[in-house]
């Protein structure tokens, strides 16, 4: 089980403005669509990526040129007690996800429930006793700095019952363009779907964070919006080991990958000519391909052209104390983070900057003050209690002065402005998190179910269900309001 640890990050108010955030520097900026880098290794070979987006909601999104490997999602046991190779489709509790994330060493990764990758629960290729994909062994700590630990939106499972977080209760239904097996003309039947049909993704959605990621249904569909392939191929050494260990049995289909999303408790896959077929995926091998958001501020370039021939190979800078990331950008302090008596000072007036606030302090009072345009939040020296306007709260350290510095808790940041706040501890990293509602991605290709006017009047007239998205009892009807439309 992970350590629990009660963090009391204290911040500082400093009297003079200090820079948020470092301006790209002249590498990060060289680092663009379709350039080539090389960072850390796996498989003892050297991990080249590309640049496939620098748009999305977290900056620079870049992807594994190659299949890495390849390795079951999850573990579920049949109603035949056999082991399959695929799992719930919850990418939040998935082995794959915390194997991607973890530092460990090899047989300590701590699984997050009680059937591990091993020769016994998973078909081919286990990985229990393999170390975190973040060791050591793979990534330095300098080439891990490049690699940002970041909050993203995730595509909601209709088999999960979490509330989601961005105010809609009904689930991405797929866009799906086939007919058949014998349904009226407005439901159409899971078949097979492309990555092109995937230009408009709504759906019930929260926030995960993570450092090592898969693509989900809509970073998919940009990277083939851009390059008219979604087609990766292992790496050469990987094949070959394949081939060798199966007999040629799977020499073909190997450029299938695993998604960050599932349905109605399987996870899903993309093939190489880009269709997601809906049977499950326990009958092939399916690779992996991670992703991770490029951290501008530690770049830097040690050579090569930025080719897929000749990649940049890259380096940050090593990470000697706790790092803090809000709203997927590094906070950079003019004074470093320290870890005092299990507390972490970090200084504020950088924090609530970047939340968009203005941040005043009173000498004569000792009043702190921070305005978002929204709310303004108040502290004083020495006094336990703050308020936001709206509610007042009672601090568990009150602020205080260290030399020239005020500081205050964790808990003034998550309350004050409504963020949440979580501490990655094998990275020594805090991650702060107000997010912006996901945009409305417009008409694109399909609308979700419950957008189709002829299934939402289906499904009142049949069930007298109100297919009203802001409707959280359409909670309760799960994978059925969202299979067919």
């Amino acid at each position: 089980m992970k350590k629990i640890i009660t963090i009391l990050l204290i911040l500082v108010v400093q009297l003079s403005a200090v820079c948020i955030t470092a301006c790209a520097n002249e590498a990060a900026d060289l680092i663009q669509p379709d350039v080539y880098i090389q960072l850390g290794r796996y498989n003892d070979e050297p991990i080249v990526w590309k640049c496939v987006d620098i748009e999305d909601e977290n900056g620079k999104l870049i992807l594994s040129d190659k299949i890495l490997c390849y390795k079951a999602f999850d573990t579920v046991y049949s109603t035949t007690n056999y082991p399959r190779e695929y799992t719930s489709g919850t990418w939040e509790n998935s082995l794959l996800r915390y194997w991607l994330n973890s530092t460990e060493n090899a047989g300590e990764v701590n699984w997050p429930h009680p059937n591990p990758p091993s020769e016994e629960n998973v078909r081919r290729e286990p990985y229990a006793d393999e170390a975190g994909f973040l060791n050591a062994n793979n990534f330095t700590e300098s080439e891990k700095s490049l690699m940002k630990t970041a909050s993203y939106w995730q595509i909601m499972d209709s088999s999960e019952k979490k509330k989601p977080e961005n105010g809609i209760y009904c689930w991405f239904g797929y866009n799906i363009e086939t007919n058949g097996m014998g349904f009226p003309p407005y439901w159409k039947h899971v078949s097979y779907r492309y990555v092109s049909e995937f230009s408009h993704v709504e759906g019930a959605m929260y926030r995960l964070k993570d450092t090592a990621f898969l693509l989900d249904q809509k970073q998919l569909y940009n990277v083939n919006d851009r390059y008219g392939s979604v087609k990766a191929e292992p790496t050469e050494k990987v094949r070959r080991s394949i081939i060798e260990k199966y007999e040629g049995t799977y020499n073909y289909g190997l450029d299938s990958y695993w998604l960050r999303f599932g349905r109605s408790y399987v996870a899903d896959f993309v093939m190489g000519d880009g269709s997601q077929p809906s049977d499950v995926s326990y009958v092939r091998l399916t690779g992996v391909r991670p992703a991770f958001y490029l951290n501008d501020n530690n770049v830097n370039i040690i050579s090569g052209s930025g080719t897929e021939a000749d990649p940049y190979i890259v380096d940050g800078t090593e990470q000697n104390n706790a790092v803090v990331f809000c709203n997927g950008s590094e906070v950079i302090f003019d004074q470093q983070p320290i870890e005092e008596n299990d507390r972490l000072l970090v200084p504020v007036r950088a924090i609530f900057e970047s939340l968009g606030a203005e941040v005043t302090y009173d000498d004569g009072d000792g009043v702190i003050t921070a305005n978002n345009g929204e709310r303004t939040v108040v502290m004083q020296i020495d006094n336990h209690e703050m308020g936001n306007g709206t509610e007042v709260f009672t601090l568990d350290v009150a602020p205080k002065l260290v030399g020239d510095r005020t500081m205050v808790p964790l808990r003034a940041v998550s309350e004050a402005f409504d963020c949440k706040v979580e501490y990655i501890e094998n990275l020594n990293r805090v991650v702060i998190d107000k997010p912006k509602l996901p945009m409305d991605f417009g008409e694109g290709i399909g609308k979700e179910n419950w957008q189709d006017p002829e299934y939402v009047k289906h499904m009142k007239e049949k069930f007298d269900i109100d297919l009203d998205p802001t409707n959280p009892e359409l909670l309760d009807y799960g994978f059925y309001v969202s299979s067919f439309h």
